[in-house]
């Protein structure tokens, strides 16, 4: 059995004793263990790229395009029978680093992100998903019509023009598009009743 302690305090601190006697404890009773201390480790913020998830669903895994020693540590907590994590509570909560930590398991790890993924990458072959080119709208200063339209392939002149109406795709799951036709159908993963979605002019693409 393998146990692995991870302190987020300081060096030599009392997260660190906390950690290494629970660790000592562990081996005593026969196990293997390791102890990593977090300060010793380059950890990068998230960055909520979406290139994690992107390739999740796309069947290539799920990397990080961070370089540092995350997917050591991840690497390590994995090959874990049991981890012991030691954080010291700055105003009634973890760490910073601590929180940097979950944020970087992130929608790679999500069961839900990982069982569709693996669908598509049997069903495609592990074909990557085609990022949205640009950036989200200006909540302080939404275009005209809708309001991704201007970052939209399928974007018609409709589109930019009036915005979309809910319509409901299936029982429960509503959507404002003007071209349902496409975007709803997408890989096949929503049937479109008859007459959702409008189509009067010719798509920008």
């Amino acid at each position: 059995m393998k146990i692995l302690g991870i302190s987020g305090g300081m060096r030599n601190g009392s997260n660190d004793g906390m950690c290494i006697e629970a660790l000592m404890g562990a081996k005593e009773m026969g196990a293997e263990v390791e102890f990593i201390q977090l300060q010793n480790l380059h950890i990068e913020h998230c960055t909520g790229c979406t290139a994690c998830v992107q390739s999740v669903l796309g069947g290539r895994g799920g990397k990080c395009v961070l370089k540092d020693d995350f997917d050591w540590l991840l690497d390590k907590m994995l090959d874990a029978d049991g981890i012991v994590f030691s954080t010291p509570i700055f105003e009634k909560g973890a760490t910073g680093l601590f929180h940097t930590i979950t944020d970087r398991f992130g929608p790679r790890m999500d069961r839900g992100n990982n069982i569709i993924g693996t669908k598509i990458a049997e069903e495609t072959g592990g074909t990557a998903l085609e990022a949205i080119k640009g950036s989200p709208p200006n909540l302080a200063h939404l275009p005209e019509g809708c309001p991704f339209s201007p970052r939209c392939k399928y974007a018609c002149d409709l589109c930019r023009r009036e915005r979309p109406a809910l319509t409901e795709v299936e029982p429960g799951h509503l959507a404002r598009c003007h071209r349902l036709d496409v975007t709803a159908s997408f890989q096949g993963l929503i049937e479109v009743p008859d007459g959702a979605g409008r189509k009067e002019d010719t798509p920008h693409v």
